[in-house]
C-alpha cells in the first residue's frame, strides 16, 4: 500500500475526527509545470528504455531459452579460441574503422562533388539549378555555415557512443560465442583452432576478421546484388499472395452503427 495512504489511515484512526467549521473554497490556482530540461528528458527516456529492455530479455528467455551448459573442458578450449578468433577490443576497432574510413570517408568524397558530378554519377538530374556547379559542401554551407562542423561533431559523438555501447556488449557476446563453439566443435577440433590462432597467420586473421565485414569491397559486393534482388521482388510478392489465397485471413466484422435515437417533440400546452 502506498505510504501516503498508510499515513492517511493512521491519522484517521488515531483520534475521532472533529467536525470542521465550514470554510470557503480557496480560489483555483493553476500552477505552471516547469519544462523538463534536456538532461531530465534523456534520463526519463533512458529509464523507460532500460525497463523495456529488461522485459524483452525476460521474454527472450521464454522464446529462445538458454542451451545446456557445454562440457567444462570444451568450454575452456573454446574460450581460448575466442582470444584468437575475436581478440578483446575487436568490436571497438570495427566501430572506429566504420566511422572513420567508411562513413566519414564516403561523406568527404560525396561532399567534394559538385551537383553536376553527382547527377552524372547517379544518372539522374538531381541538381540542375544555378548551384549545380558548387560542391555539395558549398551548397549546404550557404545557409548554414556550421553544417560541416555539425556533421563531423555528430560523427565523433556517434563513434564515442558506439564504442561505449560495444564495450558493454563485447564480453557477453564473446561468452555466448564461446558457448556456441563448445557445443558445435569437439575437443580435437577446438585444439586445431587453437593451434591455428596461435600462429602469425591465425593472429592476423583474428585481428582483422571483424574488419572484413566493413571493407569497401564487401559493401560494394552487397550493393551490387541489390538490382537483382529488386527484380526478384515480384516473384516473392506472388508467393506470399498465393499463401494468402490458400489461407485467407478472417474477414473483419462489419461495424454496425447504432440506430439514431429521435428526440420526442416537446409537449405543447393547450
Amino acid at each position: 500500500m502506498p505510504l501516503p495512504i498508510i499515513l492517511a489511515l493512521a491519522a484517521a484512526t488515531a483520534a475521532p475526527a472533529a467536525t470542521p467549521a465550514p470554510v470557503a473554497s480557496p480560489p483555483l490556482v493553476t500552477q505552471k509545470v516547469p519544462d523538463e530540461s534536456a538532461a531530465t528528458k534523456a534520463a526519463n527516456q533512458a529509464a523507460s528504455m532500460s525497463m523495456f529492455a529488461e522485459m524483452a530479455v525476460k521474454a527472450l528467455d521464454r522464446i529462445l531459452p538458454p542451451q545446456p551448459d557445454p562440457d567444462p573442458a570444451r568450454m575452456a578450449l573454446a574460450r581460448n579460441v575466442m582470444d584468437g578468433f575475436m581478440p578483446v577490443g575487436s568490436m571497438s576497432r570495427m566501430t572506429d574503422q566504420m566511422t572513420d574510413n567508411l562513413m566519414l570517408g564516403m561523406y568527404e568524397r560525396m561532399m567534394a562533388m559538385t551537383g553536376t558530378e553527382l547527377s552524372n554519377a547517379i544518372g539522374m538530374p538531381i541538381s540542375t539549378g544555378p548551384d549545380a556547379g558548387l560542391t555539395l559542401r558549398q551548397q549546404a554551407s550557404k545557409g548554414d555555415p556550421v553544417f560541416d562542423a555539425r556533421i563531423k561533431a555528430y560523427a565523433g559523438a556517434f563513434k564515442d557512443q558506439m564504442r561505449e555501447m560495444i564495450t558493454m556488449m563485447e564480453p557477453k557476446m564473446r561468452d555466448g560465442m564461446a558457448r556456441a563453439m563448445a557445443r558445435r566443435f569437439d575437443a580435437p577440433q577446438l585444439a586445431d583452432l587453437n593451434r591455428f590462432y596461435s600462429t602469425d597467420t591465425g593472429r592476423a586473421f583474428g585481428r582483422d576478421m571483424m574488419l572484413l565485414w566493413i571493407d569497401g569491397d564487401v559493401y560494394r559486393g552487397m550493393f551490387a546484388a541489390v538490382p537483382d534482388m529488386m527484380r526478384a521482388m515480384p516473384k516473392s510478392a506472388e508467393r506470399f499472395a498465393a499463401i494468402d489465397r490458400q489461407y485467407p485471413w478472417p474477414k473483419k466484422a462489419a461495424v454496425v452503427a447504432a440506430p439514431e435515437v429521435k428526440k420526442a417533440a416537446p409537449h405543447k400546452k393547450k
